[in-house]
């Protein structure tokens, strides 16, 4: 999956990642997949993403399946 089709990235409750692309495909990241750090580097070039919230987010679990960003979306005009 290319970073550029990436529409939302969140994490589920056992704490793995769970990417989103344009065309509505997920794919999942286990949080104990090897080189998954590697992921923090690419997903800090999204526009807007938040880097405590991707810190917070592999840090401790969730109740709740959560969401970390969403693409923005484009406004025409």
């Amino acid at each position: 999956m290319a970073l550029e089709e990436i529409i939302s990235i969140s994490v589920n409750r056992a704490g793995d990642w769970v990417l989103v692309d344009r065309a509505r495909q997920a794919l999942l990241i286990p949080r104990d997949a090897e080189g998954v750090e590697a992921l923090f580097d690419a997903f800090t070039a999204l526009p807007g993403i938040s880097a405590n919230k991707l810190a917070d987010a592999a840090q401790r679990p969730m109740q709740q399946s959560t969401v970390i960003w969403e693409k923005p979306h484009s406004h025409l005009g």
